[in-house]
């Protein structure tokens, strides 16, 4: 098991004493912990690389990246090969020096329903499909209504109805399942590095138990690439399940797939590089605009709100 020592001291033996990485490793680790605090993209000079290739120009040894940046990170970017931009990397890692990885006790529609409860509903338009933007920067709807404003803001995959650029995004599945069986370091994020089909296991009961309506215990498997029918892949999660927390397979109750197409935006090197897009009045929003996370989405907001 790896913990983080500077946070975790419960686990700091079980740390410095892990196989998984050398006593080389686990300086170039804190290294970097430390050089990378306060991190800012907008303020990095540096080549961007492949955080494959940065990891590497770090010297860290092929074992710690495979057994645990890989799989780490590449549930973090839902991309298995570490292609996306080292600047990210560095936003991200620098973010676990600053705060912890949290979740809303009532689960991340909390957190729409939070800002919706902020919002005149009078002000809400519900079931109207937008066709075009004109170049009077009118929305025109598909019931040829028109609606017109002095700020207009384009948000999302809005971004398609006023310029030919296409974002992409990597994918990945999340399957979820309960059981009595209780798991050992429930509130961890359990990595399998040699799995070539789960990439991470969470346990979100462990951090709330409003997760669950009858004390179960709701395990959340993350699948990356996998083209698996579904009714195949339930049946080999459950027995993965089975082999890494003890009990049969009829003890894991399948709940809900859910297919991810948009999960995060491709961040690749020379991704932070470009001016962000500011065209005929339009003021555009989104994590395209600064760094795909919700943070970036909702700084991307407050930058808007602060143009307008």
């Amino acid at each position: 098991m790896i913990s983080d020592p500077l946070r975790d001291f419960g686990q700091v033996f079980a740390t410095l004493f892990s196989n998984i990485t050398s006593l080389s490793d686990k300086f170039k680790i804190l290294k970097l912990k430390r050089s990378l605090r306060g991190y800012d993209i907008a303020s990095d000079t540096c080549t961007d690389t492949t955080t494959f290739q940065y990891l590497k120009n770090l010297r860290f040894s092929d074992r710690v990246v495979e057994m645990f940046f890989k799989p780490f990170f590449s549930g973090i970017f839902l991309e298995t090969e570490l292609e996306t931009s080292s600047k990210f990397f560095k936003y991200v890692f620098s973010t676990f020096n600053s705060g912890l990885a949290s979740l809303p006790e009532f689960g991340m529609q909390s957190i729409p329903n939070d800002l919706l409860d902020s919002i005149n509903r009078e002000n809400i338009f519900l079931g109207k499909k937008v066709a075009e933007i004109n170049n009077k920067n009118e929305i025109i709807f598909g019931d040829n209504s028109h609606l017109s404003a002095k700020n207009l803001v384009v948000t999302g995959t809005s971004h398609s109805l006023i310029s030919s650029e296409a974002f992409k995004y990597n994918h990945s599945k999340t399957l979820y399942l309960s059981s009595k069986v209780e798991p050992k370091w429930g509130k961890y994020i359990h990595l399998f590095p040699c799995d070539r089909l789960i990439n991470n296991i969470a346990i979100p009961t462990s951090i709330s138990a409003s997760y669950s309506s009858n004390n179960d215990n709701l395990f959340s498997v993350t699948i990356i690439g996998s083209s698996k029918p579904d009714i195949e892949l339930i049946d080999i999660v459950k027995q993965r399940l089975s082999d890494y927390y003890g009990g049969g397979k009829n003890d894991y109750e399948f709940l809900k797939c859910m297919i991810i197409n948009t999960g995060t935006i491709k961040q690749l090197p020379g991704h932070f590089d470009f001016p962000k897009d500011r065209k005929n009045g339009l003021i555009f929003a989104g994590e395209h605009q600064t760094h795909g996370s919700i943070e970036g989405a909702v700084l991307s907001g407050i930058d808007a709100a602060n143009s307008i």
